[in-house]
């Protein structure tokens, strides 16, 4: 899920490289790194969309993964999707840490 994502991967990431990867490459994994993207450097999801599917041609190929990442605005939203401390709705997910 995407606090375990945010919990894990500062703490395992001393050089500052976090490797994400699902079955496919296309879906899940880019979402989750959408979602650290988010975190480290506060940007919309949406921006982070249209970059994404420009350097990785296929990338989110569902439609809850796409609305998933346009409603997140920065790293308030991300961190209130996930739970983190700030008040928020349930994280309604459609990808995991495993």
């Amino acid at each position: 899920d995407v606090r375990r994502l945010l919990t894990v991967c500062p703490s395992a990431a001393g050089d500052g490289a976090v490797v994400v990867h699902c079955k496919g490459g296309f879906g899940r994994s880019v979402v989750m790194a959408c979602c650290l993207a988010i975190d480290r450097l506060d940007v919309p999801g949406s921006a982070l969309l249209g970059w994404v599917r420009i350097v990785r041609p296929g990338a989110v190929n569902t439609p809850s993964q796409e609305q998933m990442l346009m409603g997140l605005t920065g790293r308030s939203s991300i961190r209130s999707f996930a739970n983190m401390g700030e008040a928020g709705a349930a994280q309604q997910g459609c990808c995991s840490v495993q």
